[in-house]
């Protein structure tokens, strides 16, 4: 009902429920109409104004485009959106590496993307701490130090976080900044592997990082 009434948080929630396909069938033409009108009636939507920045990134229901993406992101993050900085932070720390993105693409800028890291874990983002320990880990526009980086890993991990559960299995199993144990890192490899449907803590978080 609110959202018939042009309510910009419900028309967000509910353009939410269409981009995932939660408790409607999932349609990107009709979330990506719902966040555009939540932005047409507050220009300050920030859940709206990220969730747009999502479909540019991925291609939802529209070409990717990453120049829309950041534009979106930025507009979010200045409203206050943790998950905009840790987005915007991914976009500049992978550049053109993480996907096979096609023109427009933003460029590496590891100054940027621990500047925007570090406002999003200000906000409490615990993503982005994961993402600035990674940074950490490799020396990516911070002083390498793997040490203190699996510290990160083990804090998150204790209190079940899916990624620091997954970070610190992979340092584990390699002995990468901390003793090799191979038996607690396949412990909590398998916690993580639970919780999503990817191979990524299979894999060597050097390799997979650089």
């Amino acid at each position: 009902r609110a959202a018939g009434k042009e309510d910009p948080q419900a028309n967000s929630a509910l353009g939410l429920m269409y981009l995932h396909g939660t408790n409607y069938p999932q349609d990107f033409d009709r979330a990506y109409t719902l966040f555009k009108k939540a932005i047409d009636r507050n220009p300050q939507a920030e859940d709206a104004l990220f969730n747009l920045g999502v479909m540019y990134e991925e291609g939802y229901g529209r070409p990717i485009d990453i120049k829309k993406a950041v534009t979106y992101y930025s507009y979010a993050s200045l409203n206050g959106k943790a998950e905009a900085n840790n987005n915007l932070g991914m976009l500049y720390r992978n550049g053109h590496t993480e996907k096979e993105k096609q023109s427009d693409n933003v460029g590496k800028d590891y100054v940027k993307a621990r500047a925007y890291f570090e406002k999003a874990i200000e906000q409490g983002n615990t993503d982005a701490v994961i993402n600035m320990a990674d940074m950490q880990f490799l020396g990516h526009g911070i002083p390498k130090n793997q040490k203190a980086a699996v510290a990160q890993y083990k804090k998150l991990a204790l209190l079940n976080n899916m990624w620091g559960q997954c970070r610190y299995a992979q340092a584990l199993r390699y002995g990468d900044g901390v003793p090799k144990d191979t038996l607690l890192a396949e412990r909590l490899a398998a916690q993580s592997r639970e919780r999503q449907t990817t191979d990524r803590c299979e894999k060597r978080l050097i390799g997979y990082l650089q």
